[in-house]
């Protein structure tokens, strides 16, 4: 850029020299004036150039941008399928606690049923805990079942996003 400005800067010092001084010098041979300009034209062209790999920089810096968030979302959405799993296993666990539980009252109940004194204290004790415990496990699902579904809303949107940055760095790929 500065080799054309310092061209460009002396073909119009030439060619605006004074009127006078122009008469007491010699006139610029036609091949001095055509290897100017040749000079010129290449260094506009390198201008140009240069502007297009600026342009190319940019859109290359732009892309860059996009691959880096697009890694990101892409580590998010597999923190968040983690998450997903990790609560969906817990909610089979507590599904397979709840059978386990579901059985002693069971058996408990029965066990009470055929005890000989009639009600026994100890028995409707642990029954009564055990139906509290189940109580709690129902809440505990409950409550997973809820955090599965935010999750997998919230990992529906990063997909989204992800697609619509996909479509930009697609359509600017073939810049």
């Amino acid at each position: 850029m500065s080799q054309f400005l310092t061209v460009a800067a002396l073909f119009l010092l030439l060619l605006s020299s004074s009127p006078a001084a122009a008469s007491e010098q010699t006139p610029l041979a036609p091949a001095s004036v055509d290897a100017l300009t040749t000079a010129i034209n290449r260094l506009a062209t390198a201008l140009e150039a240069e502007q297009k790999s600026t342009n190319n920089k940019e859109s290359l810096e732009r892309l860059n941008l996009a691959i880096a968030y697009l890694s990101f979302r892409s580590r998010r959405i597999e923190v968040v399928e983690r998450d997903i799993n990790a609560l969906k296993n817990t909610r089979n666990n507590i599904e397979d606690a709840q059978k386990t539980w579901s059985e002693r009252i069971l058996a408990l109940e029965e066990r009470q049923k055929q005890s000989m004194g009639g009600v026994n204290g100890d028995l409707s004790k642990m029954i009564e805990d055990s139906k509290t415990q189940m109580a709690a496990f129902k809440e505990r699902q409950a409550r997973l079942g809820e955090e599965i579904i935010q999750l997998e809303n919230r990992n529906y949107e990063l997909q989204r996003e992800i697609n619509s940055i996909e479509k930009f760095v697609e359509r600017h790929l073939d810049f």
